[in-house]
């Protein structure tokens, strides 16, 4: 932004400055997000909003994930999220504790899942008839 239209905006009547803000804030649903998270919450709901994001990575964590593909698909999911709860609340301690509780829970809640697989797969496989090799 030029030199020439700051001051042409500083020389604006309040007015007018008024209505083009909150056009422009209407646009960006990130500045309006964090606005309403500053001005109306007063920053009140941290807490909550941190714990409603721990709510979905256990929920979806306890899902059964095929394939490690699908798991790191939904920890990519979460990630963005802990991003935006940052770019909107400025928490950067909210963002280090989600990211450490995202990589906890799934890994945690997915070693258990592959040692019940593995306990109940294993002693199946190696009560099968083996097949001779055919050359």
């Amino acid at each position: 932004m030029t030199n020439e239209l700051k001051q042409a905006i500083v020389l604006m009547p309040q007015k007018e400055k008024d209505k083009l803000l909150l056009r422009l804030i209407g646009k960006d649903e990130n500045l309006m997000q964090r606005l309403i998270f500053e001005l109306i919450e007063q920053g009140d709901t941290l807490q909550i909003r941190r714990d409603d994001i721990k709510t979905r990575i256990l929920r979806v964590a306890k899902m059964t994930h095929d394939t490690p593909g699908w798991m790191m698909m939904d920890m990519r999911s979460f990630s963005g999220d802990i991003s935006h709860h940052l770019k909107i609340t400025k928490d950067k301690y909210g963002e280090i504790e989600l990211m450490l509780y995202l990589l906890l829970t799934f890994l945690n809640i997915s070693r258990h899942y592959c040692s019940f697989i593995t306990a109940k797969v294993i002693p199946v496989q190696n009560t099968l008839p083996r097949k001779p090799m055919v050359c």
